[in-house]
């Protein structure tokens, strides 16, 4: 019974990878540059779907012997799918290029192996090559691998440790990244902060982790071995690829990351003030000098004013840049020598000053409070809510009623 369910769930698996790989390819033009990453991330997990897959009886002997030469090591491919798909979309330097090859070495070596030893492939299958008397099938009656001695073991734990590498080196970029986008988006969502990648790789990455640890610490007659063997052939991989297609093809697009430049990384208003002295020896290199940056920042100011782009929800620093005929980096710069705030922070106060200005002018007399918020450019709920009670000391409910209260007096 649960040979068939985990069959029929490694068959839904391959079909999601294949319609992620279409979603790609057909549609979302606009995403192209991140499109060979995620292309490369879903044709690994398609082989390690396939790995689980083949078994004796269900294809065909010599199918199923050259599929397994390159499933079998696609595993070691994972962390590098991982890496070259956050370096895609952050701009990393070096996403692609002839370095990444050494990031292949793993895979080629175990490709050789399986190709030389094809018997190591599988530890319960013997091949049709070590046995020229196999039989029509796959043989499942070769004898038990030594739990800490076989191949087995050393293959599930290297592959295992590469996995652990490359999901430290991802956090690891996935976190810079962080600490650096309220310096270039107006609304941090699951897609700006590559959150919804990051809880992924925790997903995939722990049920390894955990397998690795009952692998090792209990014997292999088990029923919890036996349990998380079964379930790690089928939840990593088929739930993995389900999420990323439907974040990744439907969603997520490159992040428009500046190269290395002298960005401040900003002074919130609740800390302490920075002063001028302090600002202008930040920047003393910039080459703007306060004249410049302040004519800037009153440009900037105007055209806001003017032109209302802190409504659109998905404004950027680069966008706006583009808009005012700038470079980020020196909108950036004027941004933070002249208000002391992030970029994500600047605009959004502007966004709250439409709130209140709509309230009090009753423009959109039946929306909900959270629509109008939405008007004003704000896409998130809780950012709304936790920016207005900050800056305003209330809830915007308790602001709505004490304008209605005002209006009645």
């Amino acid at each position: 019974m649960w040979e068939t369910f985990f069959f029929v769930f490694l068959i839904m698996g391959a079909g999601w990878t294949i319609s992620g790989v279409g979603n790609l390819v057909l549609k979302n033009r606009e995403r192209e540059k991140g499109k060979s990453a995620a292309l490369f991330v879903l044709v690994v997990f398609f082989l390690n779907i396939l790995d689980n897959l083949i078994r004796p009886g269900v294809f065909s002997r010599e199918f199923a012997e050259a599929i397994y030469h390159f499933s079998r090591p696609s595993y070691l491919l994972v962390g590098p799918a991982f890496l070259f798909y956050v370096r895609a979309l952050l701009r990393e330097k070096g996403a692609f290029k002839f370095s990444t090859a050494f990031h292949f070495i793993p895979f080629t070596l175990g490709l050789i192996h399986f190709l030389r030893f094809p018997s190591t492939l599988h530890p319960e299958i013997k091949f049709a090559s070590d046995n020229i008397n196999a039989g029509p099938a796959l043989n499942m009656d070769s004898p038990p691998v030594a739990p800490l001695t076989g191949f087995d073991f050393h293959w599930d734990f290297w592959k295992n440790i590469s996995l652990i590498a490359y999901t430290v080196v991802v956090l690891f970029l996935i976190y810079r990244h962080r600490k650096r986008v309220p310096d270039l988006f107006s609304s941090l969502d699951k897609y700006t902060t590559l959150s919804w990648f990051q809880y992924l790789l925790f997903f995939y990455s722990g049920i390894y982790i955990i397998n690795m640890v009952l692998h090792t610490l209990l014997p292999d007659s088990s029923p919890i071995h036996q349990a998380s063997m079964a379930l790690v052939r089928v939840l990593p991989p088929v739930g993995f690829v389900f999420f990323f297609s439907l974040f990744s093809g439907i969603q997520q697009v490159r992040v428009p990351l500046p190269e290395a430049s002298p960005v401040s990384t900003g002074c919130p208003k609740e800390s302490l003030p920075v002063t001028e002295e302090k600002k202008e020896k930040k920047y003393e290199k910039s080459g703007m000098g306060i004249e410049e940056v302040r004519e800037l920042f009153q440009q900037l100011k105007g055209y806001l004013e003017e032109e209302k782009s802190y409504l659109d929800p998905e404004l950027t620093l680069e966008e706006l840049a583009n808009l005012m005929g700038e470079t980020r980096h020196r909108l950036s710069e004027v941004i933070n020598r002249e208000s002391g705030d992030k970029f994500y922070r600047f605009i959004n106060h502007y966004r709250l000053e439409e709130f209140k200005s709509a309230i009090e002018e009753n423009r959109f007399p039946d929306y909900t409070i959270l629509a109008v918020a939405f008007e004003c450019g704000f896409r998130s709920q809780s950012a709304f809510y936790n920016l207005f009670k900050k800056e305003e000391g209330m809830t915007p409910r308790a602001y709505v009623l004490r304008v209605s209260e005002k209006e009645a007096g």
